[in-house]
């Protein structure tokens, strides 16, 4: 299902022209030793499969004119992207254990809570929210597929 969620979101509102690029397993596996974590299996899956994705600006009209209660997405996040946005906004109060894996374009972030390595890898996790003006983050309550279900499911009315 998140696949096809995923195949879903890349056709309704990323930028025709993009050339999807998938990630390698390896370059996931140095992610997650660089953060020490393990990241959910459904994403994992969902980039080695397609790779990071812009999204147009269509989504924004789209929540925007449906005043819909809806964070924007800008970008999901390649590997390099990861490293570079967390270790940044680290730095500038997004806590230790939360690692960004979108973001919002504003420079608010969509972050994975980190797991011990240890731990079992989980299939899907919870999506947290870093506002960086707030510098707060909170759990959306919904885990990574259900918030890509979420942007397929928003009617587009924007071209």
């Amino acid at each position: 299902m998140h696949l096809k969620l995923f195949q879903n979101l890349i056709e309704k509102w990323c930028h025709v022209d993009d050339h999807l690029q998938p990630v390698t397993p390896s370059e996931l596996d140095s992610l997650e030793e660089r953060f020490r974590t393990l990241l959910p299996a459904n994403y994992r899956e969902c980039l080695e499969t397609y790779g990071p994705v812009s999204v147009g600006l269509s989504l924004l009209s789209s929540i925007v004119e449906q005043n819909v209660q809806l964070e924007d997405l800008s970008q999901i996040l390649s590997p390099e992207d990861i490293v570079q946005t967390t270790e940044g906004w680290r730095k500038a109060g997004l806590p230790l254990w939360f690692i960004a894996f979108a973001s919002q374009g504003s420079g608010d972030l969509f972050c994975f809570k980190e797991t011990t390595e240890s731990a079992v890898r989980p299939m899907d996790a919870l999506v947290y929210y870093f506002e960086h003006e707030e510098g707060g983050v909170d759990s959306m309550e919904i885990t990574f597929t259900e918030w890509l279900k979420q942007y397929v499911e928003l009617k587009k009315t924007a071209a």
